[in-house]
């Protein structure tokens, strides 16, 4: 049953808004007992006259008061036992027996309309005119005498003395919790400032030994975005296209010129290196920032022509080779002297004698010359943001 009545919840329930359940089985069966140790029914009009009283009052099931939205929802039921007594007024003669309610419930007290059950224990022929008194009045008396147990039981949730008391604590609880929550913002803030302030100097102390590990090292510092504080946090650039289109400008239609280990029939010789196309460059590139330090990572292949030609003292060509060049393991995983660079001559000139010194020349100091161009390649991809 659902009351208008102000209720008062949980200190965690704000005004008692969320559903709130509280167990009232104990003080309900005591209060059924206060209603009943009260109630006595006097039979004036038998002969002799008599009067009633109940007694050892059992009552089994469970009783709870809701809070939903600051109002109460009551709800009980219970089976109770009790004994009851006819004193008659005019001697000593006494007669007992048993009354059971068995469905004494919100509903049926509101209606008074529940069973009741009558057993005589003693009394012989006085038991007898009792207890059919007491089918006829006294049950109607009792139901209405306890009609307003609901009533009661709900007041004990609406008391105001209880109430103001509740409120009182409420407003104790919510200054205590304000107090803790600005406690706890100025510790958590003190907390934050701290730690920011220990971050960022270690930042500054990583990017300054960073610097001056790479002061001391040859190393490139890395610059990063906007957003990137000094450079702290980890950024990859990808480089790929630029890389690609900068190694086919250094490797295209390069012309190297070689210098040969001394030999008599190379004092008057001079010879160069031409690359030729077409020039075919795949791979991929990408510059990283970590701690200020710039990463450079990068694994490409190149494919080109070549051609070899020994001049004479007047400058002209007295011999020539030609063939194709491959660059395969170009990677920044390997030093420069692993840089696989194959120079394969044509057949037509593989077979020939006069193209020997000339392939020997170019495995030896044209490769020499080939890793030195993949090396510039690799000091500006260094340079790059």
């Amino acid at each position: 049953m659902a009351t208008d009545a102000s209720a008062a919840g949980s200190v965690w329930n704000k005004n008692s808004w969320h559903w709130e359940e509280k167990n009232y089985t104990k003080l309900a069966i005591s209060l059924l007992n206060s209603l009943l140790a009260d109630f006595t029914i006097t039979a004036s009009d038998e002969e002799p006259s008599l009067k009633f009283s109940f007694k050892d009052v059992e009552a089994k099931g469970e009783a709870s008061v809701s809070v939903r939205k600051g109002k109460r929802i009551v709800a009980f039921e219970f089976a109770v036992g009790m004994q009851w007594e006819a004193q008659s007024e005019s001697s000593n003669e006494t007669a007992t027996g048993r009354l059971n309610i068995g469905d004494f419930a919100v509903d049926s007290v509101a209606d008074q309309d529940y069973e009741v059950s009558l057993t005589l224990l003693s009394g012989g022929a006085l038991g007898e005119r009792a207890k059919e008194f007491l089918r006829k009045e006294g049950v109607k008396a009792m139901k209405k005498h306890l009609a307003c147990f609901t009533e009661k039981l709900s007041s004990q949730e609406s008391d105001q003395e209880r109430l103001a008391a509740d409120k009182k604590r409420r407003e104790e609880e919510a200054e205590r919790m304000r107090r803790a929550e600005e406690e706890k913002g100025e510790e958590k803030k003190k907390f934050l400032e701290e730690q920011k302030r220990k971050e960022q100097q270690k930042r500054e102390a990583d990017a300054e030994m960073m610097k001056r590990q790479m002061e001391t090292a040859g190393q490139v510092a890395g610059q990063g975005s906007v957003w990137n504080a000094n450079s702290y946090h980890w950024e990859e650039k990808p480089q790929s296209t630029w890389a690609r289109e900068r190694l086919l400008q250094i490797i295209e239609n390069a012309k190297l010129s070689l210098q040969p280990p001394s030999s008599p029939s190379s004092a008057d010789s001079s010879f160069e290196l031409s690359l030729l196309g077409p020039v075919k460059v795949e791979g991929e590139a990408s510059t990283s920032i970590r701690k200020g330090r710039k990463i450079c990572v990068f694994d490409m292949k190149v494919s080109c022509g070549w051609a070899m030609f020994e001049r004479d003292g007047t400058g002209m060509v007295v011999n020539e080779c030609k063939g194709s060049l491959e660059v395969e393991n170009f990677t920044s995983e390997d030093e420069e002297d692993e840089w696989a660079v194959k120079a394969i001559p044509d057949p037509q000139f593989a077979s020939h004698k006069h193209a020997e010194p000339l392939i020997a020349i170019l495995k030896k100091a044209g490769v020499s010359a080939i890793r030195g161009k993949l090396k510039s390649f690799v000091e500006e991809l260094k340079q790059r943001g």
